[in-house]
């Protein structure tokens, strides 16, 4: 009962810092009045880089003295990252993906200056995802603009840091509603973008995962530099899970959607969303 307690306390600090840069996932709640509240959602999900001191191997042993297991591992070669799903062995609590920005994938001119925003941080991966007073130290305007130009998920973990970077509101914690279809209508309705275009669903029932997502709305951002952009901040995700022919709920999640879920805070949009 304490490791679980522990773990229940993780996730509320989560929401707050999440919400400040990204209120519309506060008004989507508020939309949608999921049951079970944060604790009830399906999963959260954390980006980092591939360093010795930020890289998801150093929040593992966190995760899983906690009690949480790995259920899977993710490739994403187009994008140059790799993930890890976990979920907890006991406890009816969020899975918790991480994906993490493999560096040798990227030119020599990437590579050092990810380096250099390693360096500038005073604490390591635990201290900088489980405790809110340790602050991400964040890049230039020019810094930022550099690593867009390979990667848009690099220049998005340069600019905010690792942390939380969507929660994600399970179909099940939804009444009134018959399919994820009808969420997406009902959030279009509300004045929300949905991340995909003109297929906002990813995955199917055959998949055994369906997932949709906001887009990531435009916030000011102050870098170090002194510039304030207007940077895309954090999304909601929806997901529907669905029982296999042994009748076990998939607990995992599959790269083909992920990879476009990823798209959710990408620059290269004309619409605000906010």
């Amino acid at each position: 009962m304490d490791e679980e307690r522990t773990v229940r306390g993780w996730f509320e600090p989560w929401w707050d810092a999440y919400v400040e840069i990204a209120p519309h996932a506060e008004r989507a709640r508020a939309l949608l009045r999921p049951s079970g509240g944060i604790l009830g959602m399906d999963h959260i999900a954390v980006r980092t880089f591939a360093t010795p001191r930020l890289g998801m191997r150093r929040l593992a042993p966190r995760l899983e003295a906690a009690g949480y297991q790995q259920t899977g591992s993710y490739e994403f070669g187009e994008k140059r990252l790799r993930a890890v799903s976990y979920s907890h062995r006991s406890a009816p609590l969020p899975r918790i993906f991480i994906s993490e920005l493999v560096l040798s994938a990227f030119t020599r001119e990437f590579r050092e200056l990810v380096s250099r925003c390693d360096s500038r941080q005073e604490h390591d991966a635990p201290d900088l995802l489980w405790n809110p007073e340790c602050p991400w130290r964040t890049l230039s305007s020019t810094e930022y603009a550099t690593l867009r130009a390979e990667s848009e998920y690099g220049a998005w973990v340069g600019a905010y840091g690792l942390r939380v970077n969507h929660f994600t509101i399970g179909f099940q914690q939804l009444s009134g509603f018959e399919s994820l279809e009808e969420v997406n209508d009902h959030l279009l309705a509300s004045g929300f973008e949905l991340n995909g275009g003109t297929q906002p669903i990813q995955g199917s029932k055959e998949r055994l995962l369906e997932q949709s997502s906001t887009v990531a709305e435009l916030v000011d951002l102050k870098f170090s530099d002194g510039k304030v952009e207007r940077v895309r901040s954090c999304y909601v995700e929806f997901a529907r899970r669905y029982r296999d022919n042994m009748g076990n709920l998939f607990d995992r999640f599959v790269t083909s959607q992920a990879d476009t879920i990823f798209e959710s805070t990408d620059m290269n949009r004309s619409v605000d969303p906010g």
